[in-house]
């Protein structure tokens, strides 16, 4: 589902693996390995596998996310979106997004200046971020209204100053 280059390798999410790197792995120009054990079970299936769907490079850091709800190795917990600190593993952005909705699937992440952006299908959160861009600003997740409520977004960039979603749902 997903690429990034980060830190002179290639990195790659998706939904695979039944023993470690679960839904990531790097290539390091000879071989893939294993991400810190990987990224996680579903939120809707207990044991099933949940893709990584997006990865994207913020400020220096790489980001996953997905529909996951905990990593592979300690801490657990992780919800959806998850950055990786390359001295000890994936680590929670904030309580990320998702609060135990099964519906919960981030499939894109921007970059907005400071602020990280997400966009999937956020139903059941609190608040109910559906149709909207979820923001990360470091400390935390608001959303950003986008005219399309309860309209699933499956991408978004910024582009020449100008905020883009895209969606399955919408028709133009």
């Amino acid at each position: 589902h997903a690429l990034a280059s980060y830190n002179g390798e290639l990195y790659a999410g998706g939904g695979f693996g039944t023993f470690p790197p679960y839904n990531v792995a790097r290539w390091n120009g000879s071989q893939w390995l294993s991400v810190f054990g990987g990224l996680g079970t579903s939120i809707a299936s207990a044991g099933a596998r949940a893709p990584v769907m997006a990865l994207h490079v913020h400020q220096g850091s790489l980001y996953a996310a997905g529909a996951f709800q905990t990593s592979n190795a300690p801490p657990f917990g992780i919800v959806s979106v998850a950055r990786l600190n390359p001295a000890t593993g994936w680590e929670a952005v904030g309580s990320g997004l998702g609060g135990g909705a099964t519906s919960t699937v981030i499939q894109s992440l921007a970059s907005d200046g400071d602020d990280l952006l997400a966009v999937g299908r956020m139903l059941g959160l609190s608040p109910n971020l559906e149709g909207q861009v979820a923001r990360w600003n470091g400390s935390t997740w608001t959303g950003t209204l986008t005219g399309f409520n309860s309209v699933p977004l499956n991408s978004v960039a910024r582009v020449n100053g100008e905020l883009l979603v895209g969606s399955d749902s919408l028709r133009l």
